[in-house]
């Protein structure tokens, strides 16, 4: 997203929130073999760890940024192909 002061808007271009996104699933990818997770879809675990709150907060942001990663819940995304 840009400021384009001449029409005091903003600018929002597609390939940066693909962009964004694709960076979210590949940090939660990193999150999750850091911490010994699996990167398919699982059950997350009842007493969430730093890695679950990480990956909890991620999908926050994308949420507050109107980017739907697919889901709503940590543990519940698919990152095998994230890059």
């Amino acid at each position: 997203m840009k400021y384009h002061a001449p029409t005091k808007s903003f600018v929002v271009n597609g390939d940066s929130y693909e962009m964004a996104a694709l960076n979210m699933k590949c940090a939660i990818r990193h999150i999750r073999t850091l911490a010994g997770l699996p990167l398919e879809p699982h059950k997350g675990k009842v007493v969430m760890g730093d890695a679950e709150f990480a990956e909890a907060a991620i999908i926050g942001i994308a949420n507050a940024l109107g980017i739907d990663l697919g889901t709503q819940r940590h543990g519940h995304l698919d990152v095998r192909d994230a890059p």
